[in-house]
């Protein structure tokens, strides 16, 4: 996970902006990019494409009466009360894979989940342009988005130069965006806090406009010429790095788990979420808890009861 906070509001006038964000930056190719050197750990990244990403650590999921909707709804509105102090009541809120929801929060700023299952790797073949799809929900968004609303939306991910340039680019948009890897998704999620309506956004329209005509299945997106931070691009390939780690470390344990682990596994994340809930006093009843033993030289265990996880050094 990873924050970038808008700082740009007293440094970018409405002049500088056009020679910062133009059109005429912009680069178009035959071909998808590749990843770019500056954000990917290359050695990590060549295992990486080699991993069966189909290995679900989640599958207990599916014994469950509550959607996957349900689950990815609970665990953002968390993350927005944790991160922002945000007091969210998100009993009459609601989220669908098939279009854009607008939540009304009586109690703060309107809540818009954008969360495309065209972007969901068993569901994308590559005969869809992924990058356009994501251009596309932006200038739906644009439509309908008011000042300091919040933005919940699934990214692409971080491995190429213009997916980050287009990160950078919805960052100066908000206030704050947190970017994080969902687990249940395995996606990338945005959550940007506080849309600022002034001139730079007409400016930014207009460009994710011409990027839009400009491509499809078949014309990708090269560059869009947006100057990045070293600073970020080292953020980036380390939040990248973890993510080459957590699906090489899943592969080397999920063969030798049980479906027991799984239940323990997602009940924990369940609770994490306080969609369980349990008294702070439990006679413990632990067991060895596989999924981490197996790729850790420590001895974890999990209580039965509560779902906590215990390592003994």
């Amino acid at each position: 996970m990873f924050k970038i906070k808008n700082e740009f509001d007293n440094q970018i006038s409405c002049s500088s902006s056009r020679d910062i964000i133009n059109t005429d930056n912009c680069v178009f190719t035959s071909t998808s990019s590749r990843p770019s050197k500056s954000l990917i750990d290359c050695d990590l990244y060549k295992e990486h494409i080699k991993i069966n990403k189909n290995y679900d650590e989640f599958s207990y999921i599916k014994n469950q009466n509550k959607s996957l909707e349900y689950f990815v709804l609970i665990e953002t509105i968390n993350f927005i009360k944790n991160k922002f102090n945000e007091e969210i009541n998100y009993d009459d809120f609601s989220i669908s894979f098939d279009n854009i929801t607008i939540n009304e929060n009586a109690n703060s700023n309107n809540i818009i989940y954008c969360i495309d299952n065209q972007l969901f790797e068993k569901n994308n073949d590559k005969k869809e342009n992924s990058f356009n799809i994501i251009i596309n929900n932006l200038l739906v968004i644009f439509k309908e988005i008011n000042e300091n609303d919040i933005l919940i939306m699934n990214y692409l991910n971080l491995f190429t130069y213009p997916n980050a340039e287009l990160l950078i680019i919805i960052s100066l948009l908000f206030e704050k965006v947190i970017i994080y890897f969902c687990k249940i998704l395995k996606q990338n999620i945005l959550i940007c806090k506080n849309y600022k309506k002034n001139d730079l956004n007409n400016i930014i329209y207009v460009f994710i406009k011409h990027i839009y005509k400009n491509t499809n299945k078949n014309i990708y997106i090269r560059q869009l010429g947006i100057f990045i931070d070293n600073n970020i691009l080292e953020t980036i390939k380390n939040y990248n790095i973890y993510i080459f780690n957590y699906y090489k470390n899943l592969q080397d344990i999920i063969l030798n788990i049980n479906f027991q682990d799984k239940e323990y596994f997602f009940k924990n994340y369940t609770k994490r979420l306080n969609i369980i809930k349990f008294s702070n006093e439990c006679c413990h009843e632990f067991i060895e808890y596989n999924i981490l033993n197996s790729n850790n030289n420590n001895n974890y265990f999990i209580c039965k009861k509560c779902y906590d996880i215990f390592c003994i050094y």
